[in-house]
């Protein structure tokens, strides 16, 4: 029970650190703290408000409540994994800050709580470097939801993301449009496209979950459109309220009897 926390703290060298904190327990990283080594936490909650991590960085969220960087900016210099298993609260990091993704992300959640990357609102950019993608780990992504805020995927690595059960993609204006560079690929029960640019492919399979539209947010689509709507519980929709602009061809596929819109009648 109770905390750590590690505010303007730095390691040197490039030991590894491994912190598995069980029970009633929150871990507080940052402000101004660096990491050299791998650095693994396990607690309920965590709070990562500011550091930098130069060697791999692994966060598991196990229960407790809602978590961010209190705007407080992260810089990763290898790869970022984020294993979810919380149904109490959301992990977030870009909030409110341009958190700094220099290698992979890899993503988990099998707990309800979400996972954000950037959020809804507010100043945070969260940028992932040219030449490295986002993927979904061994644990998978079955529950909750992937959340992206105003996120800017720079160079064209492509991103495919296979989310299971009833996991739900977001991919969001927060102060500026979601960027992706590399081909995009995502497969959820739910999938909501309110704020994208995506200047290589995009395909979006919907399996199931309710209706999903943008939300009057405009999307920008700079090459090939893919739709494969699978669900017959909820329609997908592009152009509710938004002038959405398609500059490559569509391709429309339909399994589910839920159905798929391409502007609304009102």
């Amino acid at each position: 029970t109770g905390y750590l926390q590690l505010i303007r703290f730095t390691q040197n060298g490039s030991a590894p650190i491994s912190l598995n904190l069980a029970g009633n327990t929150t871990a507080y990283l940052g402000p101004n703290s660096s990491f050299g080594g791998n650095f693994t936490l396990s607690a309920d909650n965590i709070w990562a408000q500011g550091a930098t991590y130069n060697g791999t960085a692994t966060f598991t969220k196990t229960g407790g409540t809602n978590n961010h960087n209190q705007g407080y900016q992260n810089i990763f210099n290898s790869t970022c994994e984020i294993i979810q298993q919380s149904s109490g609260g959301y992990f977030m990091l870009g909030y409110n800050s341009n958190d700094l993704f220099n290698d992979n992300i890899i993503v988990n959640s099998t707990g309800s709580g979400g996972i954000y990357l950037g959020y809804s609102s507010g100043t945070g950019t969260p940028t992932l470097a040219a030449g490295k993608t986002v993927s979904i780990g061994s644990a998978g992504f079955s529950s909750g939801f992937l959340h992206f805020g105003s996120f800017t995927q720079l160079g064209n690595a492509a991103i495919n993301l296979s989310m299971t059960g009833t996991a739900a993609l977001y991919i969001r204006y927060a102060n500026s449009n979601s960027v992706f560079g590399g081909a995009f690929t995502a497969s959820a029960a739910d999938v909501y496209v309110q704020g994208g640019t995506f200047n290589s492919p995009a395909s979006f399979t919907k399996t199931g979950g309710s209706s999903n539209h943008n939300n009057g947010y405009q999307n920008i689509y700079n090459s090939t459109l893919s739709i494969n709507q699978q669900s017959s519980s909820g329609y997908f929709m592009l152009g509710y309220n938004s002038n959405d602009l398609f500059n490559d061809d569509i391709t429309v596929t339909e399994s589910g009897s839920s159905g798929i819109y391409l502007g609304y009648p009102s």
